[in-house]
């Protein structure tokens, strides 16, 4: 028994201190490692699914088809020539419109581009096939020489909204006045002032005539005189005769109207009568000299603004002063502020004025010899 026991004792002494001699056989020797095997690298991630394709826009709704049915503005001619006609005379001309189209044809207006010509239609609404009639009147009153305006069409013709007629006219027949009147321009008192109409005729159109008399009437202001003469003149195709005016003593201050007659001894133009006009001006030029109010309602009140300048730049109005003589007006005078030299008279009525004529003197002063004071007569009715 103690003999087993020592032999089992060796036997685990063997086996706890074995590892620790170098009398170790091949048998005890590890295995060398298996060499490391490479992970399966991971799959890659599928592809995204495609997006997907849009919708198809819905077809489109077929359009319902467009009515054919349209008007159409179709004219018998789109020039008119009134050929040579006399100053002062009324000539006319008349065109057919025709709807030539399949639906009823709208004409809006019918009018000419000066105040002229004026036009009328027969109808403005015309049906498939049907016509109308556009009346034309030219009055040629001062013009001289040949001339064109144009007629305009409105209507609802979806090619041609706007239809043009073009009216030609020479204002060379008979005895032509050019320029038409005896006007001249604002002329400084004590000065003459003159002015020119040539009474011609035309090569091909009119006939020599002959002046007999040039007589005035009607001048305003009374006592104004003037005087004429005359002399033949040529500038092919145009002859006939200058006729020039003059003041054989200098107008007063203000405006000058009035008629002149000219007389011939064409059978077919015995007489000629023409316009007299111009005005005279101080050094101190007034816009106004006799201001009205009008009409004024009770209550209301109103301004009005006169407006002074010198005649020309070697003229100096100095300070100007306004001042109301019965206090029916306030009247104050202004510098102004953009025009250098110049003033502005403002005058205004009270909304307490009584009702009733509006009679008011406004003496204004200047530093101009011999107009150191103009009177304003103002006028006017307040009514109750």
């Amino acid at each position: 028994m103690r003999r087993s026991a020592l032999g089992f004792a060796f036997v685990a002494l063997t086996v706890a201190s074995g590892p620790a001699t170098s009398h170790a056989t091949a048998d005890d020797v590890p295995p060398p490692p298996a060499p490391a095997v490479p992970a399966t690298p991971p799959a890659p991630p599928a592809p995204a699914p495609p997006a997907p394709a849009p919708a198809a826009p819905p077809a489109p709704t077929p359009a319902a088809p467009a009515s054919s049915a349209a008007p159409k503005l179709v004219l018998d001619r789109t020039l008119h020539d009134f050929g040579p006609c006399k100053q002062n005379d009324r000539v006319k001309a008349d065109f057919t419109v025709t709807n030539a189209g399949s639906a009823t044809l709208h004409v809006a207006s019918v009018r000419g581009d000066c105040g002229c010509a004026n036009a009328t239609i027969s109808r403005k609404e015309i049906e498939a096939g049907g016509t109308a009639t556009v009346s034309v009147t030219f009055e040629t009153n001062r013009f001289v020489g040949p001339m064109t305006k144009a007629l305009r069409i409105m209507s609802d013709d979806p090619e041609h909204p706007e239809t043009v007629v073009t009216l030609k006219v020479d204002v060379s027949a008979g005895i032509v006045l050019g320029p038409p009147n005896f006007f001249f321009n604002m002329a400084l008192v004590g000065a003459k002032p003159t002015a020119t109409v040539d009474a011609k005729w035309k090569e091909g159109v009119g006939k020599p005539f002959k002046i007999t008399s040039v007589e005035s009437a009607n001048l305003v202001p009374a006592g104004v005189k003037v005087e004429f003469a005359t002399e033949a003149f040529d500038a092919p195709p145009w002859h006939g005769w200058k006729i020039t005016m003059t003041f054989p003593e200098p107008p007063p201050v203000g405006a000058v109207s009035g008629h002149a007659l000219i007389r011939t001894d064409d059978p077919d133009n015995p007489k000629v009568q023409t316009l007299i006009g111009g005005a005279i001006s101080g050094r101190v030029v007034v816009s106004l000299l006799k201001p009205s109010f009008g009409i004024v309602p009770k209550g209301k009140g109103g301004k009005l603004f006169v407006r002074l300048r010198p005649f020309d730049a070697t003229i100096d109005l100095g300070t100007v002063a306004a001042k109301a003589r019965k206090g029916t007006v306030l009247a104050k005078a202004v510098a102004d502020e953009h025009m250098k030299g110049e003033w502005v008279v403002e005058l205004e009525l009270p909304k307490d004025a009584a009702p009733g004529p509006i009679d008011d003197v406004v003496d204004l002063t200047t530093a101009v010899k011999g107009e150191e004071s103009i009177a304003l007569e103002i006028s006017g009715t307040v009514m109750p």
